[in-house]
């Protein structure tokens, strides 16, 4: 007797133990479904609130559904509660895995320290991030071109944007031919003008070139960043490619998927710059056969765990695209984590990026002559 109720014993601490794996399984992949899921959403930007309400139950659905074969277990439905636990903690571990190590599309990550050059700080919380690229520059280029580039400014309070002043003083001194803003100036309307004025106070050689971001779509906004681009020379390219006068490089801005729904032809340049707010669009870039892209978008991540990385990551991509390097067949694309909310705050920083794109045949040339 004492055997047989130390064996019932031993099974049911068993029973319990395989229950509580499979509870603490789930929980993770019920985690890993819903910041996947939301990254997701977040990653198109539906506005319209139909579409929202659609994605909001679409990624409530899945999460009810992932917990269906757990709630049969704990029924114990038909006596096969243990069929419906290994069931549970299958699809959760392979959610979980997928959330780790998302599909990447083709899409592969270069070192994040590749052509990295120097870092230096701007203002408190903000650094200037210094890369070198090489690439086959048209005849008409110098040897190298040197790009400033700004994203995700978000002055919707005088903190950033006495931020933003800080920093492009301390840029006063240097000499760009370009410079790039790729969108999400701030969320508050009164300020907007005082940002635009002070991004136009830049004055590199060739012009300012801004693509706009989610949040610059958003109520009335559209119009009025447009106007005041206008107003202060900024050029605004909204699915289009520009031809940049005396470099004989082309820029193509891409505002989707918050404007437009079509993308401009392929670039009849030699060389050519593609701007974007998201990275998502590195696809079309690769489409285009644009050899440089730029994005901003994801803030380097939200949130970054040891030997998780960055979470939650607003693409279509789920996390994959979070902050440096990428390549996708002919494109290279980097991606900024940009000024941000709040930097220098709650462990925050924000970045600026001193781009250098080198010909390295053109000192070849010169040698030859």
């Amino acid at each position: 007797m004492d055997v047989m109720l130390a064996t019932v014993e031993w099974q049911e601490r068993i029973a319990t133990a395989r229950f509580v794996a499979a509870l603490m399984i789930l929980i993770i992949g019920e985690c890993s479904l819903y910041c996947d899921l939301a990254g997701r959403v977040l990653g198109t930007y539906v506005r319209t609130v139909p579409r929202i309400i659609i994605r909001i139950l679409v990624v409530v659905a899945a999460c009810a559904l992932l917990a269906i074969p757990f709630l049969l277990a704990l029924f114990r439905a038909g006596g096969l509660e243990s069929f419906w636990l290994a069931l549970s903690a299958l699809l959760s571990l392979a959610i979980s895995l997928q959330y780790l190590f998302p599909y990447r599309f083709g899409i592969r990550r270069i070192d994040h320290t590749a052509g990295v050059t120097g870092q230096e700080p701007l203002a408190p919380g903000v650094v200037l991030r210094q890369v070198a690229v090489k690439a086959r520059l048209p005849p008409e280029c110098p040897g190298s071109l040197r790009c400033l580039v700004l994203s995700d400014l978000h002055c919707s309070w005088r903190f950033n944007l006495r931020k933003l002043r800080a920093c492009l003083a301390a840029l006063n001194q240097k000499c760009y031919h370009m410079a790039f803003v790729l969108g999400d100036l701030g969320e508050n309307d009164s300020l907007l003008p005082e940002v635009v004025r002070t991004i136009a106070g830049l004055r590199p050689t060739h012009g300012i070139f801004f693509v706009r971001g989610n949040h610059d779509f958003e109520w009335r906004r559209p119009a009025l960043i447009a106007d005041l681009a206008r107003e202060n020379s900024i050029t605004i390219l909204s699915n289009v490619s520009h031809r940049v006068p005396g470099l004989g490089i082309e820029i193509v801005g891409l505002e989707l998927p918050w404007h437009g729904s079509a993308a401009p032809s392929r670039p009849e340049a030699a060389f050519s710059i593609g701007l974007t707010h998201t990275p998502d669009n590195i696809m079309t870039f690769s489409r285009l056969d644009v050899p440089l892209a730029l994005a901003g978008h994801t803030h380097g991540g939200k949130l970054r765990l040891p030997w998780i990385g960055s979470f939650p990551i607003p693409s279509k991509y789920s996390r994959f695209l979070d902050e440096g390097w990428f390549q996708l067949r002919n494109t290279r694309l980097y991606i900024t984590r940009g000024l941000g909310h709040f930097p220098g705050l709650l462990g925050k920083y924000g970045a600026l990026l001193d781009l250098t794109i080198t010909d390295p045949t053109h000192s070849q040339q010169k040698m030859q002559a």
